[in-house]
């Protein structure tokens, strides 16, 4: 279940979010929408991890 969402949802996986001077290398591979630089907006990153919580809570379809 944890590599199906690492592959199907670009969320964060790194360890160091403070770090905002460059982004991972799961951004540049594309599994990362890159919330750590703000290449991304608040909305819709929220989305992908809403989207994550109704999987795990079988509130999806």
């Amino acid at each position: 279940m944890v590599d199906f969402i690492k592959k199907r949802f670009k969320i964060r996986q790194c360890r160091n979010f403070k770090s905002n001077k460059r982004v991972c290398l799961n951004y540049h591979i594309g599994r990362c929408l890159g919330p750590c630089v703000n290449n991304v907006p608040k909305e819709e990153y929220q989305k992908q991890i809403d989207q994550v919580l109704m999987l795990l809570e079988r509130k999806d379809r």
